[in-house]
Order: C-alpha cells, then structure tokens, then sequence
C-alpha cells in the first residue's frame, strides 16, 4: 500500500484534468469521424441489398426502400461529416436528404428524400458496430434506419425504428467504384435539367439498323433501353415468306455497332411475334416487361439480354378496343397507365395501381382530334428528369411527324407544346441529315431514355430519338412492302 500512496502522490489536479480532456477529445474524434467522407453505397446486413430512392425520383418526398444492386445513382449517397458527430446523407442523383418525413418520432416513422435544409429530422448518427457494419440513427429521434419486417425482398420498405443491433438495423458502407455494377443510364446523371422548348430543331443519323435477314422486308416500331452498358433493341419486321409481321431482338455497346449486331427472331421465342414492343424493367416485381401486338399483350423475363427467357405471352388489356395498336405503359408512384391508338383520331388510356400491374380493364378517351390523320398512333409518354412534367408524343401524317403535349400528372389535361405540322416535335420541317437526306417521315420509335424502368424517363438537356424512316423513292406503294430502317435524331 506504500508503493501505491507514493505513485498516486505524482498525479496533480492538473494531470488529471489533462488527461479527461484528452480522453473526451479522442471520443469526440473516434464518434465524429466513425466515417470518412465519401460517396458510398449503403448495404443491408440482412438482405444484402442497397437503400435506394424509389425510381430514382428527385421529387421531395420519394420513399427510400432495398433493392438489389443496379449501380444507379439513386444508389449512392454523399457521407458528409457536420462537425457535432453527426452526418448529412444525401442521395448522388438528387442532392436532397435522407429524412425523417413529417418529423416523426415514433417507430415507424417513413424515411423519405427532401429538400436539404440541415435540420436534425436530416441529421444522422454513423456508430460503427464492428465487422464493417454500422447503425444509422436519427439526431432528432435517436430511431435507427430499419429494413420493416425484417424483409430480404427487393423493393421493402426502410423505416425508423428502436435500435435493438438487428440485423435489419446494421449496414456497410461500400466506397462508390469499389464494385463494378451496371449503369442504367445512358448519359452521366450530373443533375443537370432542362426545359423542354416550345421550338425544336434535330439533326438526323444516316439508317443504322436495316434488315439483317434477306427475307424482311423492314424493319420498323422500336423500342430501346439502356442497361448494363448495351443498348437492348426491340423492333417490328415484315416477313415476305409469311407475308406477315414478326418481331427482332438485338444489343450493342455503340451505335458504329448497331448495323452489324445480330438480330434474332422472336417467332422462334415463346413470346411469339412481338410487334410494335415496349420494352422497360418493372421494380416493383424485379422483372423485364415486354408490351406487344396483336391485341395487347406481355411476356416477362428475369434477363433482357436472353431472348429465350421471355414468357409466353399473356392479355395485358381486358375489355379494350378491338382495333387497338401501338400500347404503351407508364407508371407514377401509385398507379400504371396504358395508352394506346386506334388509328381513328382519339387516343386512349387504362389505368390500374401498381399493386394491380399489369391487370389492365376497360379504357376511356384522352384526347380526340377530328381529322383522323392528326392523332394517328405510336404514342410514347415520358417523365421529364428533375420536373414536375410529363411528356407526350403522338405520330401525325403525311409526311409522318410527331406531335406533343406536356401535364403535371398523366391524368392530364394535356396542354400543346409543339403540335403542328410547321411547328412539330419532330418532322420534316424540324429535322437536318448531317450526309444525304433519305426520309421525309420520322415515324414511331422511342427516345433513349435517361433509366430503364417503369417511370420512362429522360433528359432533355440530351434528347436522342430512334426513329423509322423510309425513302421516298423507294416505288413501293404496298404500305405493307415499304423498306423501313432504323435512324437517330439528336436535338440541337
């Protein structure tokens, strides 16, 4: 006991002071920094899933669920430490917030994207609980991000909970480039938006994709994607040997290698003849949908890039019109809605809840114009990134020209935006060829989309279409026999 009288007799009131200020400086270091800045994707323990922001929305107030990993910016979050231990987390595509939606405190409460303002229902605690996982607890409620139900499904939602360590409670921060994913956008998601003008002008390709099989006599109605890198083509053919139509899939990494991809005929699928498709990945379901014609249809697959894997196909439409074509699918957050043509001056809509996709009933009329010829068919219908609009796009003639219109919601009312035949979205009187011209039309097709899934959406500060044209010396008058091929318009 000597020994130890004598020790303690060296350590002052000052040592002491010294060495608790120490100790709370190193704590204060170690909890404030648990995480480097950075750019992570963040991994559930339970699932092995990402949170993500649903459809890669950028609107205030998008949910915040797991998915499986498909290497979209709404999949990455900006890690910044705030200085009072405690972090922002603000998804890459947007630059809003991860937050505790309605300043809820009690369990349960709904993690949604908004706005950042720096508040503490935005405020996140990062602790590390060991093996390369972490909790993330809320600076307002002290509630953890929570996957509900203890769910390892894709598309589940995530919550504010109790922290209790589970599993469903813990996550890993992954360093954004640390693991190759797929990209699902065409163009770098830097933010930028733009508006949509009232005066558009496009300069066009020469034909990149023509028929690959001597016996087609077109090719014509595509639908494209972009996803894992390659672009993903569906199209309609015209089959002299069976004097009827088919379909043809095809992929590439570059439009130089669009002529020479391989096309496959669906006939020999079980899909069967998929003419005039839209292609587009349904999350909800964590499946591929393929819209088609005759009547309206669907075949589903697991792996686009599989022709083989579609399903037979099934009725998308009950109750429709008996002379309906060119359908076409787009969803909101709570409902999907198919339009479609009759080639009789009106254009139509059903609409069912996402739950419900894609069971289809009945239909009413959107919009009706008196000359059969001005809203003729092939419509397409677009979510406008970073707004609050919509846009759409009906085929008029002769020569064939687009239309458009612009709403809030797809319940519309539509409003013009460039609607003539002088003043088209794109015709001949809006669209240059950078070498010899070689259509008048530009007929139905698809713009390159800025994603791939159920929300169609695009950019519009790059705007990229990929059209059908025809020569118009070609002598064929059978509309059936015209040598259709494939071109891309790019906005100037």
């Amino acid at each position: 006991m000597g020994n130890s009288k004598h020790f303690y007799s060296g350590v002052t009131q000052t040592h002491i002071k010294t060495f608790v200020a120490m100790t709370l400086l190193v704590s204060s270091i170690s909890t404030a920094y648990a995480l480097d800045d950075g750019r992570y994707s963040i991994k559930s323990s339970l699932s092995g899933m990402y949170l993500d922001v649903y459809g890669r929305s950028s609107d205030d107030g998008a949910n915040i669920i797991q998915y499986k990993q498909t290497g979209g910016t709404n999949q990455q979050f900006d890690v910044h430490a705030l200085g009072d231990g405690t972090y922002s987390i603000r998804p890459a595509h947007s630059g809003k917030s991860l937050d505790v939606f309605n300043w809820n405190a009690n369990d349960g409460a709904e993690l949604r994207q908004w706005t950042y303002t720096g508040a503490s229902n935005q405020r996140w605690h990062i602790d590390d609980a060991g093996n390369g996982l972490y909790s993330i607890t809320s600076a307002f409620s002290s509630k953890a991000v929570d996957v509900s139900g203890m769910s390892k499904d894709a598309g589940a939602d995530v919550q504010l909970y109790t922290y209790w360590s589970g599993a469903n409670q813990l996550w890993s921060f992954v360093p954004v480039g640390s693991t190759p994913a797929p990209k699902p956008s065409p163009t770098p998601d830097d933010g930028q938006t733009c508006d949509l003008p009232s005066k558009l002008s496009w300069t066009s390709t020469d034909p990149l994709i023509t028929p690959r099989n001597p016996n087609w006599l077109s090719i014509k109605d595509p639908t494209i994607v972009k996803y894992n890198n390659k672009y993903h083509v569906f199209a309609s053919i015209v089959d002299k040997n069976t004097n009827g139509y088919g379909g043809v899939y095809m992929n590439f990494s570059d439009w130089s290698q669009a002529g020479s991809a391989q096309q496959t005929d669906m006939s020999t699928t079980k899909a069967g003849s998929t003419v005039a498709p839209q292609v587009f990945y349904f999350e909800p379901q964590n499946k591929w949908y393929l819209i088609y014609q005759w009547g309206a249809k669907y075949s589903t697959n697991s792996d686009i890039s599989n022709p083989n894997g579609w399903s037979a196909p099934k009725t998308l439409l009950n109750n429709g019109l008996g002379n309906g074509i060119d359908y076409w699918v787009i969803c909101d957050d709570n409902y999907c809605h198919l339009f479609f043509s009759g080639d009789d001056g009106k254009l139509y809509r059903s609409k069912v809840s996402i739950g419900n996709f894609p069971n289809f009933s009945g239909y009413e009329v959107v919009m009706e114009d008196s000359v059969a010829g001005r809203l003729f068919e092939a419509s397409n219908v677009y979510k406008v990134d970073g707004t609050n609009k919509y846009l759409l796009l009906v085929e008029a003639y002769a020569p064939r020209y687009f239309r458009s219109w612009t709403s809030t919601s797809l319940d519309g009312p539509w409003t013009p935006l460039a609607d003539t035949q002088s003043n088209p979205f794109a015709g001949a009187a809006n669209v240059s060829f950078s070498g010899t011209k070689w259509t008048n039309d530009i007929s139905h097709g698809e713009m390159i989309r800025s994603g791939y899934n159920q929300k169609m959406t695009i950019n519009t500060c790059n705007m990229e279409y990929l059209y059908q044209g025809v020569d118009p010396n070609s002598g064929v008058s059978d509309y059936n026999e015209l040598p259709w091929k494939l071109g891309l318009i790019r906005a100037k």
